[in-house]
């Protein structure tokens, strides 16, 4: 709360004590806390899988390149290497 612009210190203090005056409105809070908190840490595993996945798509380019360099494009290895075969 307290990262927000535009609310002053006293407001942020006033809404701390109703929000600790009333169960109801505590529980919304904490749980708005928590789904922010699970969509910052699926965000963060997001972005790990999205760079291992630039890895291993320039590793599979790589290894494309190399079995054409070496074999061709109509080889039977290129054709294994594609799951034709």
């Amino acid at each position: 709360m307290k990262k927000q612009e535009g609310f002053t210190i006293g407001q942020v203090y006033q809404l701390q004590k109703r929000i600790k005056r009333s169960p109801s409105i505590y529980f919304l809070v904490s749980l708005i806390q928590e789904l922010r908190d699970q969509i910052d840490r699926a965000m963060a595993r997001y972005q790990e899988l999205e760079k291992i996945n630039e890895i291993n798509f320039d590793k599979y380019q790589r290894a494309e390149e190399r079995i054409i360099e070496e074999f061709g494009k109509k080889s039977y290895e290129y054709q294994v290497f594609k799951g034709e075969f």
